[in-house]
């Protein structure tokens, strides 16, 4: 079988440092779930700046990645009003652009180790935590129910 991290196109990842994404929801904090377009930078080693639910880079912390301040001004994930968010975001990638290519790489350059990590995680430790945490909850879920079937029935 062909690793997660072989099956994509690279090139764009290799030409570029940080990756903008757009996630299918945006919501006013009722969600709390990412996608694949969230995990992708991480897994290739880019900075993100995620425009998706609130607390989208702290599921991302949660899974074992790390993030990427002070690059990034990450408190627009804090941000339950969806407009809001969305504007914060926007505000970040023009503050992002406008920064020298000094200062940009500067900043980027002390996060090789962040960087590292995540490609590190993203080759091995992922999958092995999305394994177990699958296991986990299927194992929970038949647990439970073995108890509902096993469990003493009153009568009245």
């Amino acid at each position: 079988e062909v690793p997660l991290y072989k099956r994509f196109d690279l090139e764009h990842y290799e030409r570029s440092c940080v990756s903008v994404v757009t996630e299918t929801d945006m919501s006013g904090g009722r969600i709390r779930r990412i996608t694949e377009k969230a995990v992708k930078p991480f897994l290739f080693g880019h900075a993100a700046v995620v425009a998706g639910n609130a607390g989208t880079l702290a599921i991302m912390r949660d899974l074992g990645f790390g993030t990427f301040e002070p690059l990034i001004d990450e408190s627009y994930d804090q941000i339950s009003d969806p407009n809001e968010r969305l504007c914060a975001v926007l505000c970040e990638v023009d503050r992002l652009r406008s920064l020298t290519d000094d200062e940009f790489h500067g900043m980027f350059g002390e996060l090789a180790v962040v960087r590292a990590a995540n490609l590190r995680y993203g080759r091995t430790g992922l999958t092995h935590r999305l394994r177990a945490d699958a296991i986990g909850a299927v194992t929970r879920h038949v647990l439970d129910r073995a108890r509902v079937t096993l469990s003493p029935r009153t009568t009245r």
